[in-house]
């Protein structure tokens, strides 16, 4: 049996489905009861955990030959760092008193620098802690989602706008999340020898490259503004996030920016899914729901 965290979420729910396809039994976690519906009216097992409480959390892991985990940016903390190192200790200490043999941790581009990369030091942590708690651990470290344009598709819908923290014109890989599923299911079927991060790269495109696609798909104009890097806090602030999150997701942004999150791992997968497709499902998600 597979447990997997946040298996409502864009990449957990991914993972899920892949492991499904393979006629694999599957144990989702996540929060929420309500949620777990979509998979229980599937016939699968569920449970709902909080990823603080680690006592249940060893509970739902127990008899599980591979764990999925992640590490919740919850943007709404008042200390990010703080409520990372929570859950961290609350999932080390599950895993190694569940006895879990391997590990599959959702990390991300960068995760091996400790400092100056924002709330993708925690992930930095979370590798670190989960190396000594498990025989064997997996990170797979993505860098940009494809997805991400659904944090500014208000702007985009009511404005025309596309937001962008850094350089429009800069080509980076980016990953659908579905691909990260499909990895991330396959290495819990086929568990590799030895410990190891794994790069997953997908095609390269601009931000304005992005825009353009939504522009085409949406059938409207979007005007691509950089905001200048003096003005990062601010404009998250106004967004609404607290004056913390603010200064980590700028580190984040200016860490990206600076080339800190490319990918550097010896093992790297290369993920197909293009743009174009990714956009078309999250547009076609939203009109159906």
């Amino acid at each position: 049996m597979f447990a997997i965290s946040g298996s409502t979420g864009r990449v957990g729910s991914n993972v899920v489905a892949e492991l499904l396809k393979h006629d694999q039994p599957v144990r989702a976690l996540a929060r929420s009861e309500e949620s777990l519906k979509q998979w229980s009216a599937q016939g699968v097992e569920t449970a709902a955990v909080d990823l603080l409480d680690s006592a249940a959390l060893s509970a739902a892991l127990k008899g599980a030959e591979g764990f999925f985990a992640l590490l919740p940016f919850h943007f709404g903390a008042d200390d990010l760092d703080r409520y990372a190192d929570a859950v961290i200790a609350s999932v080390r200490s599950a895993v190694e008193s569940a006895n879990v043999p391997h590990v599959v941790m959702l990390s991300s581009g960068g995760a091996q620098h400790e400092h100056s990369t924002g709330p993708i030091t925690g992930l930095h942590r979370m590798e670190q802690a989960l190396l000594s708690a498990t025989p064997l651990l997996t990170a797979l470290r993505p860098g940009h989602f494809q997805e991400k344009f659904q944090d500014v598709l208000p702007a985009i819908l009511q404005e025309g706008v596309y937001p962008v923290f850094g350089a429009a014109d800069e080509p980076k890989p980016m990953v659908a999340t579905k691909d990260i599923g499909v990895f991330a299911a396959h290495n819990l079927m086929n568990p590799p020898v030895s410990q190891e991060p794994v790069d997953i790269i997908g095609p390269s495109y601009t931000e304005r490259d992005v825009a353009g696609v939504i522009a085409e798909q949406l059938h409207k104009d979007v005007a691509v503004v950089e905001i200048p890097d003096e003005a990062w806090e601010s404009e998250l602030e106004r967004a609404g996030f607290s004056t913390g999150v603010a200064h980590s997701l700028a580190l984040m942004y200016r860490a990206d920016s600076d080339g800190l999150l490319a990918p550097c791992a010896s093992k790297s997968i290369s993920a197909p899914t293009p743009l174009t497709e990714t956009v078309s499902t999250v547009l076609q998600n939203r009109e159906g729901a």
